[in-house]
C-alpha cells in the first residue's frame, strides 16, 4: 500500500496541472527522497544521479517547464507529458546528459535504501542509476517535478517529494546482456525532417531492422538484451538532404548522431574592375579666320607638232625617227650652210683690204 501511494505521489508531482495552479513562491526548502526497494527488500548502496532538466515558470496563471541551459540543446518538448511520453523523454535526456558531460548530483542509498537530495530549485528533475552496486538490480530513468502538487494537500504544494522507482532484476552472469542507445541532435536553425532512420550494427554488420527516430520517441532509441561480447555501433542512413552527419559516443555511454545544416554559400562575384578614366579629347586646331590662298601651279603647255599621217603601205626600211624630225634637220642644215657662207665672205673681204 505504501509503495502504491509513493508511485501515485510521484505521478502527481510529474503531471502538474498547467492552467489552474500558481508556482510556489515561498522560501520553503525543496527536497527529493528516492526510495529503492525490490518488493519489500531495501536496496542499500544503490547509486543514483539527479539533475534538473527544466525550470518551472508561471505563464498566464499556469506552470510550464522550460529547459535549463545544460539541456537547451536537447530539443525536448515538456508539454503534454503523459506517462508514456515521460518515460521516453527521461531515457532521451539521460542519454543526452551522459554524452554531454552534464554535471549531476550523485548519492548512494543508505541502509534503508533511501537517498535524500536537498537544496533543490523548483523544476523538473531527471533521476537515473549511476552504478549497479546491488548486483542485478536496475531502474529506468524517471522524471519528477519538484515541488509536487496535490489538491488533497494543504496549500496544494508538496515541498518534500518522495519517489519509488520501479526496480527490475537481472541475474548476474546468467542474464548478462547490455543495452545500446542512440540520440539524435539537430544543429542549425530552421525546420528539419520529421524523422530519420538509424541502423544498429553488430561487428560491422547490420543487426535487425532500422528504427525510426522522431518527436514521438524524443529522437532516441534503446536496443536491449544485446551480447556484451560483440562490438556495437549505430549509423544513420540516408543522411537528410542539406545536412552533414557526425556520430559520436560509444556503446557503453550511448551514441549521439548530430546533423548540422549545411550553409549554401553563393559564389562571390568578382569585384567590378574600375572604369577607365575618359581620355581627354584631342584638341582640334581652331578654324582659320580666312582660308589661305593657294596659288595654282603654272602649267607649261608644249606646242603641238602635227604628226605625219601613216602611210598605207609597209615601210621601206627601218625608221629611227619620224618624218617631222627629218624636216627639222633639213631646215637646220640649210641655216648652217647659209651661216658658213656668210662667215667665209666676211673673212675674204677683210683680206682684200690693203
Amino acid at each position: 500500500m505504501k509503495r502504491l501511494l509513493s508511485v501515485f505521489l510521484a505521478l502527481i508531482c510529474l503531471l502538474l496541472p498547467t492552467s489552474t495552479v500558481v508556482l510556489a513562491t515561498s522560501s520553503e526548502p525543496l527536497s527529493l527522497t528516492v526510495i529503492m526497494k525490490y518488493g519489500d527488500t531495501a536496496l542499500p548502496g544503490f547509486g543514483l544521479a539527479v539533475c534538473r532538466v527544466a525550470e518551472s515558470k508561471t505563464v498566464l496563471g499556469g506552470v510550464v517547464f522550460v529547459a535549463t541551459q545544460e539541456f537547451s540543446g536537447a530539443g525536448a518538448d515538456f508539454s503534454n507529458l503523459t506517462t508514456e511520453r515521460s518515460i521516453a523523454l527521461a531515457k532521451s535526456l539521460h542519454l543526452y546528459a551522459g554524452t554531454h558531460s552534464v554535471v549531476r548530483s550523485t548519492k548512494a542509498t543508505d541502509s534503508n535504501g533511501t537517498a535524500v537530495f536537498t537544496g533543490l530549485s523548483a523544476g523538473l528533475y531527471l533521476v537515473s542509476q549511476t552504478s549497479n552496486a546491488v548486483s542485478g538490480y536496475i531502474i529506468e530513468p524517471h522524471l519528477v517535478a519538484v515541488p509536487g502538487y496535490s489538491e488533497t494537500t494543504t496549500g496544494g504544494w508538496i515541498y518534500n517529494v518522495f519517489m519509488l522507482p520501479k526496480t527490475e532484476w537481472k541475474e548476474p552472469y546468467v542474464d548478462r546482456t547490455i543495452s545500446v542507445s542512440a540520440y539524435k541532435i539537430w544543429d542549425g536553425a530552421g525546420a528539419h525532417p520529421d524523422s530519420v532512420s538509424v541502423q544498429l550494427y553488430r561487428n560491422n554488420s547490420p543487426y535487425g531492422n532500422a528504427v525510426t527516430l522522431g518527436a514521438d520517441n524524443y529522437w532516441s532509441y534503446t536496443w536491449d538484451e544485446l551480447d556484451p561480447d560483440s562490438t556495437w555501433t549505430v549509423d544513420e542512413y540516408p543522411v537528410p538532404a542539406g545536412y552533414s552527419k557526425v556520430v559520436s559516443g560509444n556503446a557503453e555511454n550511448g551514441f549521439v548522431i548530430t546533423n548540422t545544416r549545411e550553409e549554401i554559400v553563393s559564389p562571390t562575384p568578382p569585384p567590378n574592375p574600375p572604369l577607365p578614366s575618359p581620355s581627354p579629347s584631342p584638341s582640334l586646331p581652331p578654324p582659320p579666320s580666312q582660308p589661305p590662298s593657294v596659288t595654282p601651279p603654272e602649267v607649261i603647255v608644249s606646242p603641238t607638232i602635227p604628226l605625219a599621217p601613216p602611210s598605207d603601205g609597209p615601210p621601206d626600211g627601218p625608221h629611227t625617227e619620224d618624218a617631222s624630225n627629218m624636216a627639222l634637220w633639213i631646215v637646220l642644215m640649210i641655216v648652217c650652210a647659209i651661216g658658213l657662207v656668210a662667215v667665209a665672205t666676211s673673212v675674204a673681204a677683210k683680206r682684200r683690204k690693203p
